[in-house]
């Protein structure tokens, strides 16, 4: 009598036998893919990434680095927010004028032990974090874990302001894979947009499970 093991790979078996329905792919689809990609500029890719961006309601600008102060001192001023997270050494010239402009609460991540960051964490309002890549053609950013300090700024505050430079977005995934070594992107996520669900009846609900607002700053210096 056959046990459930030897049904099981029977059927595998048989099913490895049926042909596919789906059409092969060409045969030059990588020779495709890597024209694509170097016929696009890096301003080309900049446009796309904030274009693809916006369409998973992140909010993304192109500006200059000694603007990045500014811009997230209006965002925390319009905001009304007095509390910020960062992690590790993250735009340290950033936090020391923010620090001088305004009242500002901050709570450092990758400084504290557990028990203290789920406790600091849960009160602040905003994340400052700092993406090592963006991939343009889906919109998303690159956190690798190794190089974030502690990705709870990431996810728990409800809003996000993540910055990338503008020379570290790739076109694509596959660029992406081969500019930087897998074992680096072993343990990696991507961000793409704030978090989003329609569970519920299909009703779009943001920051369900994560931030509500993403706020992209991309540094074109």
């Amino acid at each position: 009598m056959n046990s459930s093991r030897d049904k099981i790979l029977t059927a595998v078996r048989e099913a490895i036998r049926i042909p596919s329905q789906l059409q092969e792919p060409p045969a030059d689809l990588e020779k495709q893919f890597q024209k694509k990609r170097t016929l696009e500029k890096p301003a080309d890719l900049k446009a796309r990434f904030i274009q693809e961006s916006e369409k998973v309601s992140a909010e993304c600008t192109a500006i200059k680095t000694k603007e990045l102060t500014s811009k997230i001192s209006k965002v925390l001023e319009n905001g009304g927010i007095g509390s910020l997270a960062v992690a590790g050494n993250v735009l340290q010239d950033q936090l020391t004028d923010l620090g001088k402009r305004q009242n500002l609460k901050l709570v450092n991540a990758s400084g504290l032990d557990s028990t203290a960051r789920r406790e600091q964490m849960a009160t602040v309002s905003a994340g400052l974090v700092l993406a090592q890549y963006g991939v343009a053609d889906i919109g998303s950013l690159v956190v690798v874990f190794s190089e974030s300090g502690s990705i709870m700024p990431w996810y728990l505050p409800e809003t996000v302001i993540a910055v990338v430079r503008a020379d570290f977005i790739v076109a694509d995934l596959f660029e992406l894979f081969d500019k930087v070594p897998a074992q680096k992107l072993k343990n990696a996520m991507l961000v793409t947009g704030p978090s989003r669900t329609a569970d519920i009846e299909k009703i779009l609900i943001l920051g369900a499970h994560g931030p509500k607002r993403l706020i992209i700053f991309i540094l074109e210096d």
